[in-house]
């Protein structure tokens, strides 16, 4: 079987997503009234950070390429 690279953005999308998935069940299961004003911005700065190590990433890699080029 082929390893693959870890896809940093889904990781952090996933991550997100659970956050808020737990955050609603530990609500309903307390019966506590949860605030999901935080959600849009949680869910920006995710994806903001998500599009930057992703673009990190794809530069890291086309310099590794760049290089195994010259030798």
């Amino acid at each position: 079987m082929k390893r693959h690279d870890m896809d940093l953005v889904s990781l952090i999308a996933g991550a997100v997503f659970a956050v808020v998935a737990l955050t609603s069940l530990v609500g309903a299961a307390t019966g506590e009234s949860v605030d999901l004003g935080w959600l849009a911005p949680v869910v920006l700065v995710g994806l903001g950070v998500a599009g930057l190590a992703g673009a990190l990433r794809s530069g890291r890699r086309r310099d590794e390429q760049q290089g195994a080029g010259e030798a």
